[in-house]
């Protein structure tokens, strides 16, 4: 095969890959997402045995978050993610109950292990 078929392929290829994750949203979701957790777990957890700790943990809780995004990304462009980012920091609530999940949690977890 030619370098230059080679080079003609990939923007076919990509975009088939764009149609179908906006074809089918949901479905490209959730294999992305447990595609990007299983892939932390059994690189991190079962190739390369780590204690089991909420930091080893946590990566693997990822999966959706960044699922997210990309699909984001995809379906509604920069627009949709700044948009998506700019609800992040929008405070729906007073601050003393953030602080409060943020305090208790960690708090309930912490006695959980002890």
């Amino acid at each position: 095969m030619s370098q230059a078929a080679l080079v003609e392929q990939s923007p076919d290829s990509s975009s088939r890959v764009m149609q179908l994750l906006r074809r089918h949203p949901l479905i490209s979701f959730f294999v992305m997402a447990y595609a990007i957790s299983w892939t932390y777990v059994i690189v991190f957890l079962v190739v390369w045995p780590l204690p089991d700790t909420i930091v080893t943990d946590t990566p693997e809780l990822l999966g959706p978050v960044v699922a997210g995004f990309v699909m984001t990304a995809v379906i509604s462009g920069r627009a949709g993610v700044r948009q998506l980012l700019r609800r992040f920091v929008m405070w729906r609530v007073r601050g003393t109950w953030y602080l409060y999940a943020l305090l208790t949690i960690p708090a309930l977890y912490f006695i959980g292990v002890a």
